[in-house]
């Protein structure tokens, strides 16, 4: 079982997950619906609320980052150890994946909004097609995708085989991970609905993390069962 003093820590770590949720709904809410024209879209471009959003959004995948830590911290001692361990390793990789993704998005498009703006209507079309940066973006995102359907999977393989986090959590990991990619293709209402689940899976584990005991070794269970 880990230390008084780790599991304060590890519980103070949950507790970005809930929060990295909000705001990542926050960042779905502020995005006015005329965006899914190119005129809306290049008007957001080169707005000041596309700069609040792309920062909202990088803090919120940096707050994941350290719930991430503090759930695979959590269910160290847990028989599910192993599976969280390569979850958690490929759901980092999944959000670096994102910051460099975002980045890139933030860098380069709200030039290619201004030149929409002042009449040039294939801007979008050159920087989807004609663009190194762009076609860098296009293959990190792939990735991206893929290494959050195998780390959130996984995760929710040791969470399941843990014991000591909700196994209701599973369903809205794996529906996340396999929700999102097909999203993305479909509709940014779909997307949205993708965020719920991840923010409320995410509360979940900051309550469970709270609330409940903290896991034990089966030494520790043995030594409990002597006395």
């Amino acid at each position: 079982m880990p230390s008084d003093l780790a599991i304060k820590r590890i519980r103070l770590g949950a507790l970005a997950l809930p929060v990295a949720g909000v705001l990542n709904l926050a960042t779905s809410l502020l995005v006015p619906p005329d965006t899914r024209t190119d005129l809306g879209y290049a008007r957001l471009l080169v707005s000041t609320r596309y700069e609040l959003v792309s920062l909202v959004d990088l803090l919120a995948i940096v707050l994941y980052l350290f719930g991430a830590f503090a759930v695979y911290a959590y269910l160290v001692s847990s028989r599910g150890e192993r599976w969280a361990l390569v979850g958690m390793v490929c759901v980092v990789f999944h959000l670096i994946s994102l910051i460099v993704a975002v980045s890139i998005f933030t860098l380069g498009e709200p030039e290619i909004g201004r030149r929409y703006l002042e009449g040039e209507r294939g801007a979008f079309d050159q920087y989807v097609w004609g663009s190194e940066a762009r076609f860098f973006d296009h293959a990190t995102l792939f990735a991206t995708r893929w290494l959050g359907i195998v780390g959130f999977t996984l995760f929710g393989v040791g969470i399941w085989r843990s014991d000591v986090l909700p196994q209701g959590m599973v369903v809205l990991l794996v529906a996340y991970a396999v929700l999102t990619p097909v999203a993305l293709a479909i509709s940014p209402d779909v997307a949205f609905v993708s965020d719920v689940l991840l923010a409320i899976a995410g509360a979940w584990a900051a309550w469970a993390v709270w609330c409940l005991p903290p896991p034990t070794t089966e030494a520790e269970k043995s030594s409990m069962r002597v006395r």
